[in-house]
């Protein structure tokens, strides 16, 4: 059973108030804290994953890289390395912050991440229950990636928006 602090909608912590996986939807006001992880292989191509068919909620879509909930007392950053580890197999030591945005609508505030990885490509694992492929993506294929494959809205647009900043 995972448990998680708790955050009013400023992404205050709420002190000795803890959130259960299972109580979603929460009462009005508590948010719980996640994180994302963007990866990018040292050659420009960036990873997808691919959610379990098993899992409840957005079966078969594709994620930028890795992510999940921060457990109580876990910071973002180690939640962040954690999540990467358990979702690809693949481990970080240095990650950049870049951004933080809240969903209301999941009671969710997120922490997004960036880590370059020179990893063999195919020498990724997966999480049982979590996510069952991975594709590595060129960045003059992300646009079309993006358009046929169901990949998260959310992720879409910062993606974008990520790479036209960068691009100058």
């Amino acid at each position: 059973m995972e448990i998680w602090d708790a955050y009013d909608e400023h992404r205050n912590l709420i002190p000795h108030v803890l959130l259960e996986r299972t109580a979603f939807p929460y009462p009005e006001g508590f948010y719980h804290l996640a994180v994302n992880i963007w990866v990018q292989h040292e050659d420009g191509d960036w990873l997808f994953m691919r959610r379990s068919s098993q899992k409840s909620h957005y079966p078969g879509v594709y994620e930028l890289g890795a992510g999940g909930s921060v457990h109580q007392g876990e910071s973002s950053l180690d939640a962040a390395k954690r999540e990467l580890l358990e979702e690809t197999g693949l481990a970080a030591e240095q990650m950049d912050f870049l951004f933080s945005f809240t969903e209301k609508e999941h009671f969710t505030h997120f922490d997004t991440y960036l880590v370059t990885v020179s990893c063999d490509k195919d020498a990724l694992s997966y999480q049982a229950g979590e996510t069952d492929a991975h594709c590595w993506v060129a960045p003059n294929e992300i646009e079309r990636f993006l358009v046929e494959k169901p990949v998260f809205q959310n992720q879409r647009q910062q993606l974008l928006s990520y790479l036209e900043k960068e691009s100058g």
